[in-house]
């Protein structure tokens, strides 16, 4: 897209959270390590990504407004 940047974010999700994450599935729901913990495994994961993009992007903009507004002051 013409005039649109794109940037490449990293986010690191140590495994051992997942694999816990997935591990608890699998007790409450009594099955084996397989599909369904494989697929909760990856949403959960998804949902912290998002969850961190947001709140940095959040966190960039206050840091940016705070210093406009204080050179503006």
């Amino acid at each position: 897209m013409p005039g649109k940047k794109k940037t490449a974010i990293l986010i690191v999700v140590p495994n051992d959270l997942l694999e816990d994450f997935r591990s608890t599935i699998n007790r409450v729901l009594g099955g084996k390590k397989g599909d369904l913990s494989k697929a909760a495994c990856e949403a959960f994961e998804m949902w912290i990504k998002e969850k961190k993009i947001k709140m940095a992007v959040e966190e960039t903009v206050q840091d940016i407004t705070y210093v406009l507004g204080k050179k503006e002051g």
